[in-house]
């Protein structure tokens, strides 16, 4: 996942002479692999740090510890969720043609963002559907994303395109089907 990150200039390490990297650009990469790959519990910072190619103190100089760095990726993929998904409902068209365009973006970021997706699945849904610790960080965003949706609904609703159910009730068949289908895919390996 790509961040853009302003990072001082002594952030910037030089690899293969030429080429700059961004210290914090690196750790998130590495994090998030570890920890799509671990979950938050049994990832440390010591892995991060070396898998990152940094000092420990490198790390504590970024992030205060490692609930700060989940925390942080955990928003910065939420961003781009909401991002993406605000701008295919901004394309315009029918209620139909912007619910697709919505569908379309979230099944694209699970293609895309499987490592983030990983992480998620396995964290803020927890073993058997159980809250997690992550899933208040995850709730604030996640109501701003799915209020433009439910409007969405709302609207077909009124048109007679959508059924007169709760636009909840539509908003989490939508997302659960798109979900079951994102996560048969990213640990199962079946493309959709």
């Amino acid at each position: 996942m790509h961040y853009s990150v302003n990072a001082p200039r002594r952030d910037e390490r030089v690899k293969d002479g030429d080429e700059k990297v961004n210290t914090k650009e690196v750790i998130f990469e590495q994090a998030l692999r570890i920890f799509s790959e671990k979950g938050f519990e049994r990832a440390t910072i010591e892995e991060i740090a070396d898998q990152a190619g940094i000092a420990k103190g490198t790390f504590y100089y970024h992030f205060k510890s490692k609930s700060e760095l989940f925390e942080f990726l955990l928003q910065q993929g939420t961003h781009i969720l909401m991002d993406n998904t605000m701008t295919a409902l901004q394309k315009g068209g029918t209620v139909v043609e912007r619910l697709e365009a919505v569908i379309n973006e979230l099944l694209s970021f699970f293609q895309d963002y499987q490592e983030f997706c990983r992480m998620i699945f396995s964290e803020i849904l927890g073993p058997a559907a159980a809250p997690t610790r992550w899933e208040e960080i995850f709730k604030p965003d996640r109501q701003k994303y799915l209020l433009p949706v439910i409007e969405l609904i709302r609207e077909g609703q009124e048109q007679g395109i959508i059924r007169n159910i709760s636009p909840q009730t539509a908003l989490q068949a939508i997302l659960g089907t798109i979900s079951t289908i994102a996560m048969t895919q990213i640990f199962h390996g079946e493309h959709f």
